[in-house]
Parts: C-alpha cells; structure tokens; sequence
C-alpha cells in the first residue's frame, strides 16, 4: 500500500494555506488592537450604509450572538454605532463611524502590501486564477450544487445513514444556525449615510441588539 500523502486532500491543502493567510491578515491588524473578526465587519461597513444585523452576520460569517459581542466592542471604541432604520423603527442598523473610516483606511495599505507580497511570489496570472477558482468552489458549495455523496467507496449503507443525517440537517438546521433568524432584519433603501455625517443622536441606538423579525 503506498505511503499516504495528506496533501492528496483538498481539504489538508486549504487549512495551513487558510491559516497562513489568517496569520498574515492578523500581524497586519495587531497594532490597532483588532481581530480578524473586527476588521471584516469594519471593512464591510465602509460602505458608508447602515447594515442590519441579519445582513452583517451572513456577510462577515459570524453567528448572531457572536456578531453582537463583537459589535458592542467596536461601539465602545467608537468605530460603528447603532441607530434605528428610518423607515422601520423594529429593525437597528449599524453604521461605520469617522473614525472607524479613519481605521479602515490605515489598515487597508497595510492589508493590500500584505497581498501585493502574495501575488510577487504566485505572479498576478495565477493570483487572478486562485481567486477565481475559490469563488467558484464557494459559489458551488453555496449555491446547492455540492453532491451529498462524492467519495465512490462510500457503501450503501453509509450512504443511506449520511442521507439521513442531512435529512435531520434540512429539518432542524445546522447546529447554531438560529442565531442567524433572531437576527433577521433586512435594511431598506434610503439607510445611505456618507462619509463625515453620523446619524443624529435622536435615532443613536446604544443598547445591545434584539430587533424582532
């Protein structure tokens, strides 16, 4: 039997690739006192647009809960604040603040000197296929395309008992997905704010976030 070569697995190859990447991102944030979690809530609040919890948490990957803590820490920094959606008082959004919009712009030299290192090492035509190639395994993991059974030695047996796994998966969710429905809030248009204007300290919301759905 031929010696077994871990990296044969797509997945043994992602995790040191993620974790070097992750390392990367964290010693480029580290002097401003940031995580990893920090930073992509704060770079997808640049926009300069309210975001609704719901929203944030899909897009920044965190559980409600998770993404709450988070939040409270950055508003207490003063970096985003809360305030209440003009047009549906059950629903709190989030915005940047200046000085979160000061951050940002620090760390994105930084950040992009990081990747311009990367891409020297790969060049800019396979840096331009990597990404491609992980959007389109996002886009099929995402999207329903990815096969329930892809391993051909899988039995019949095994195959029936992971269908059944899934089963109960479609039913009651992943494990900790609620946080994401308590969180359900969609923004509506009109929450543009642009840079330099905070929102009025009448709508200011400071508590920590429960909006209804």
């Amino acid at each position: 039997m031929p010696e077994p070569d871990l990296n044969d697995y797509l997945a043994c190859l992602l995790a040191p690739a993620h974790r070097g990447m992750r390392l990367g991102l964290v010693q480029s944030i580290s002097n401003d006192e940031l995580n990893e979690e920090h930073w992509r809530i704060l770079q997808v609040l640049s926009d300069a647009q309210g975001h609704s919890m719901g929203e944030l948490a899909e897009r920044v990957l965190l559980s409600g809960p998770a993404l709450t803590k988070n939040i409270d820490k950055l508003v207490r920094r003063g970096v985003v604040q809360r305030a209440v959606d003009a047009n549906n008082s059950r629903c709190v959004l989030v915005f940047i603040s200046d000085l979160g919009l000061e951050v940002v712009e620090r760390l994105i030299e930084r950040i992009d000197a990081k990747h311009e290192g990367i891409e020297f090492v790969l060049g800019t035509h396979k840096t331009a296929q990597l990404k491609k190639f992980l959007e389109t395994f996002l886009e099929a993991r995402t999207g329903g395309n990815w096969p329930r059974q892809s391993c051909a030695g899988i039995s019949d047996a095994g195959a029936k008992n992971r269908g059944s796994s899934d089963a109960r998966r479609d039913r009651h969710g992943p494990r900790g997905g609620r946080g994401f429905l308590r969180y359900r809030c969609r923004s509506r248009s009109g929450n543009r704010r642009p840079p330099g204007k905070s929102p009025s300290p009448a709508q200011t919301h400071t508590g920590s976030d429960n909006p209804t759905n």
